[in-house]
C-alpha cells in the first residue's frame, strides 16, 4: 500500500503517539480485564503500538499488516520496547490464509476496515475473522460514524507538528467515497516545501456492517462509542 510505505517513518510522529500511549494502555487494560485474553490478532497493525503493547502485558500477540514500511517501524518499536511480537506482512482480506491459529481476540482499528472497498472483499475479510476467533472470542472492529460524518461534511481531520513538520489530514468527499489526504509541509529556512498523499475509503454506515458481520456469523454485536465502552448514538457519536 504505498499511502502507508510513504508516511511509515512519520506516522507515529504526525499521530502523537507519544500523547496516545496511556489511552492505547488504559484501552487495553480495559478489554483484558472484561475479557480472558492470551492471545490476540492486530489485523491492519500499522507501526503495532497495540501490538506492542499486548505483548508487554504477556499477551501472545500477532500484527498483520499489508505495508512493509510500517512493519519495518514496528520491528523496531517491539525491539526498543523488549517484546517480540510475531509480524505477518499480508492483506486483511487475506489473513485467514496465512495465520494458522485462533486468537481470543482479534483488532481491527484506526479505521482501517474502510480500506476495503469491494462488498465482496469485505465479507471475505469478516469471514477470515471469524475462522481466526476461538469459540468465545471477541472482535473489537474501529468504524467511524460515516453517515454523521457525511451529513457535517467536515474536511479537517487533524493538524500536528511535529518539530519542522506540520501535518494537515483532510477529507474529500467524492462519489465514489471518501478520499483521505495527507498534506505534509516542511520548513527549512523560511521556505516550505509540501508533499500530499492520498487514499480512498468506503464509507460504510455502522449499521451495513452489522448485517456484514451478522452474515459472517457474528452473533452477539454492541456497537460503542470510544474506547471506554461508551454507548453509540447515532446522531451524535464520532464513532
Amino acid at each position: 500500500m504505498d499511502f502507508y510505505d510513504a508516511i511509515a517513518d512519520e506516522y507515529d510522529a504526525m499521530s502523537n503517539l507519544g500523547r496516545r500511549q496511556k489511552t492505547i494502555e488504559a484501552f487495553l487494560k480495559r478489554v483484558t480485564g472484561q475479557w480472558p485474553i492470551r492471545s490476540a490478532l492486530d489485523a491492519a497493525c500499522g507501526t503495532g503500538a497495540y501490538t506492542i503493547r499486548l505483548a508487554q502485558m504477556g499477551v501472545e500477540a500477532v500484527g498483520a499488516d499489508l505495508s512493509a514500511g510500517m512493519l519495518e517501524e514496528a520491528q523496531k518499536a517491539a525491539a526498543a520496547g523488549g517484546v517480540e511480537p510475531v509480524w505477518v506482512q499480508c492483506p486483511m482480506q487475506r489473513l485467514a490464509s496465512q495465520v494458522e491459529r485462533t486468537f481470543d481476540l482479534i483488532l481491527c482499528l484506526g479505521n482501517s476496515i474502510v480500506h476495503i472497498l469491494e462488498p465482496v472483499e469485505l465479507r471475505e475479510t469478516l469471514g477470515g475473522f471469524a475462522a481466526l476467533l476461538r469459540p468465545g472470542g471477541v472482535l473489537l472492529l474501529h468504524l467511524l460514524n460515516y453517515p454523521l460524518l457525511l451529513q457535517k461534511k467536515e474536511r479537517i481531520v487533524a493538524i500536528s507538528r511535529a518539530e519542522q513538520k506540520e501535518y494537515i489530514r483532510f477529507y474529500d468527499f467524492l462519489p465514489e467515497g471518501v478520499q483521505f489526504n495527507l498534506l505534509k509541509i516542511e520548513w527549512e529556512d523560511g521556505q516550505a516545501r509540501h508533499t500530499l498523499s492520498s487514499t480512498l475509503l468506503f464509507p460504510y454506515a455502522p449499521q451495513e456492517m452489522v448485517r456484514e458481520l451478522q452474515g459472517c456469523g457474528f452473533g452477539k454485536i454492541r456497537l460503542y462509542a470510544d474506547t471506554q465502552f461508551r454507548p453509540f448514538v447515532p446522531g451524535e457519536s464520532q464513532g
